[in-house]
């Protein structure tokens, strides 16, 4: 008897589940499709777009009118505009045969959307890229270190990394977040206490040349010139630099004068500057910058973040150019240039590390509170952790008489530049509440506050551009303006026309487009939007 009941309650709920799946199936397939968009596609599509047919893979027979599907509602807009542009049906239809068709699609189309907008906003929540969390994680902490690394690779949709559909978020990519914002924190506030003896030197020909006892991949030397040169040639991390080898990871200008060998007739040779270690111990060089070298003299200045016991290398790159065997690169000095070969020229070189402003980075970490070391293993912990990178890892005590009130303004303070916005005391609360508890078990304010912005970096109201939905208000346009043109958090005065409810004017949304453009922090938006 048992099995018999089994077997029946069994058939019963597969009924119920069937019967579950149409009713929704009936709901989500949405609306009933008009007359005058049926008789059309009877007339003059279903012949080759029918379900045996589908000609240009579109089967319009069994195609459902669900807009809420945003893959459905684009195949719908196409379905429009192809035959309001004439194009479809082949054969041609008159005006007045698809004027009814085209009306009540297109106001179909339009309920839809208006509904979609005014529930869920213009777009999908949509993430900063890698890139942008790195600039806007270097302005907020006051340093500049490439964290982007610790982060994965976006995915791309039509070679864009900003568009919402293909940023995936998941427990491992947030694990990833939370590095990088330990990497910036710790590296901030070490750069409070740790002020750095600066750095400058300045490598003449004669410190950069190659030993020609035993040459190798270094530049060949040119007494008689002065300079060194390294020729065009596919010879594995030739134009190395030894000379130009970082003690400290950092950021650092780099000055050189040079010019071009044996030009050929274009009137430049295109070269690339790098940094790595430059022989097979590591074989990744990081990407500098490029110049075209013509025949006059020229001192080129970049400014890139280096990497400790990395050297430079600069060599020609322009492969349409007559190359010379490792062989031959190596031979008697001289030899390479009487073959003709295009070659780069430097006089010398200059290095000298960047330090950041250390009063700003206290003001934006603990304002005007003192802070100290203390002894702690967790530095041990984080500096195996992170491969030595940034060495000077440290605990910290902040002294303060009022402790939990410098926390609440010091939190407030950080939480409101980190999401670009007003932030009201309820939605501050969750991260005083986190900051507050961790003081107390540690009995330590930097613990508490550190704890406070960790979880502030990893925020929602952070990684994403937070827009409510319905038209844009001036925080969210002057959060738009800035990522898309600066890859960057708005400036004092987007936020304060923000605060004014003056930025939604047309004309003063165009005066400050043009004032962004018009910014060298522009060329963010040229080399995130036109790669070459």
């Amino acid at each position: 008897m048992k099995p018999i009941l089994f077997s029946i309650l069994s058939q019963f709920q597969r009924v119920l589940c069937l019967l579950t799946t149409l009713l929704v199936a009936t709901h989500v397939s949405g609306q009933q499709v008009p007359n005058s968009i049926s008789q059309l596609f009877d007339q003059s599509c279903l012949d080759c777009h029918d379900s045996s047919s589908k000609a240009g893979d579109l089967d319009l027979e069994s195609l459902k009118l669900d807009l809420e599907d945003p893959d459905i509602f684009h195949v719908w807009e196409r379905v429009h505009d192809r035959v309001r542009d004439g194009e479809m049906p082949p054969e041609g239809l008159e005006k007045e045969e698809t004027a009814d068709f085209l009306a009540d699609l297109h106001g179909t189309l339009k309920k839809s959307d208006t509904a979609r907008v005014r529930s869920f906003g213009r777009v999908p929540a949509r993430r900063l890229t890698r890139a942008q969390y790195e600039r806007n994680l270097n302005e907020l902490l006051c340093i500049d270190i490439p964290l982007s690394e610790y982060l994965p690779e976006e995915s791309l949709t039509n070679g864009f990394d900003t568009v919402s559909k293909s940023q995936q978020m998941s427990n491992h990519s947030l694990a990833a977040y939370l590095r990088a914002a330990d990497v910036g924190l710790d590296a901030s506030f070490n750069r409070i206490l740790n002020r750095s003896p600066s750095f400058k030197a300045r490598l003449n020909w004669e410190q950069l040349r190659r030993n020609e006892v035993k040459p190798n991949r270094e530049p060949e030397g040119r007494p008689q010139h002065k300079d060194i040169v390294s020729w065009s040639t596919s010879q594995n991390f030739y134009g190395r630099m030894p000379a130009t080898t970082v003690n400290e990871s950092g950021k650092y200008r780099i000055r050189f004068e040079a010019a071009g060998v044996n030009v050929p007739e274009s009137g430049a040779i295109w070269c690339s500057i790098k940094s790595g270690f430059c022989n097979a111990r590591a074989s990744t060089l990081y990407w500098i910058g490029s110049i075209e070298a013509t025949s006059e003299p020229r001192v080129y200045v970049f400014e890139t973040w280096i990497t400790k016991d990395h050297q430079l290398q600069i060599r020609p790159r322009d492969k349409g150019l007559k190359r010379v065997s490792p062989r031959q690169v190596s031979q008697k000095a001289g030899t390479v240039e009487a073959m003709g070969t295009a070659g780069l020229a430097i006089k010398w070189i200059e290095i000298e590390r960047i330090e950041p402003d250390v009063d700003e980075v206290r003001k934006s970490l603990i304002g005007d509170l003192e802070l100290r070391t203390v002894p702690s293993s967790r530095s041990s912990e984080l500096k195996d952790e992170l491969n030595d990178e940034y060495e000077r890892v440290q605990s910290f005590e902040i002294v303060s008489a009022q402790p939990k009130l410098d926390l609440q303004n010091l939190v407030q303070s950080f939480a409101q530049r980190a999401f670009r916005r007003p932030v009201t005391q309820s939605e501050l609360k969750p991260y005083l509440d986190f900051a507050n508890a961790r003081m107390k078990a540690n009995d330590s304010l930097y613990e508490g506050l550190r704890a406070a912005y960790r979880s502030i970096l990893c925020s929602s109201r952070f990684l994403y551009f937070e827009e409510a939905p319905g038209e844009l208000d001036d925080y969210a346009l002057a959060n738009r303006l800035s990522h898309f043109l600066w890859g960057l958090a708005p400036d004092k005065e987007l936020l304060l026309l923000a605060d004014a409810s003056q930025l939604s004017k047309p004309a003063i949304l165009r005066q400050q487009t043009e004032r962004l453009l018009k910014d060298p922090r522009s060329s963010t938006f040229i080399r995130g939007h036109f790669k070459t």
